[in-house]
């Protein structure tokens, strides 16, 4: 299953899945980017702060940019 994300005025899809009774997602856009959770809601919570994590690391590291924000996705489809 997938879901779109907003953090940061960016657009993340996250691919979500299921096994052995949990649930485990990655952020597409950041392959490195994974989480889990015993339920669904534990799993979006934990996705939401990693993310965020992530993207913390990549504004002090000035590489911020290379990762599409909603409006250039927004530009990109007019």
């Amino acid at each position: 299953m997938e879901k779109t994300i907003y953090i940061k005025d960016r657009e993340f899809t996250i691919q979500i899945h299921e096994e052995y009774g949990s649930y485990w997602a990655q952020v597409l856009e950041m392959p490195s980017c994974r989480t889990e959770g015993d339920t669904i809601d534990e799993l979006m919570k934990n996705v939401y702060e990693v993310t965020e994590l992530y993207l913390d690391v990549l504004e002090e590291d000035d590489k911020i940019d290379s990762l599409p924000s909603r409006r250039d996705r927004r530009g990109a489809h007019a």
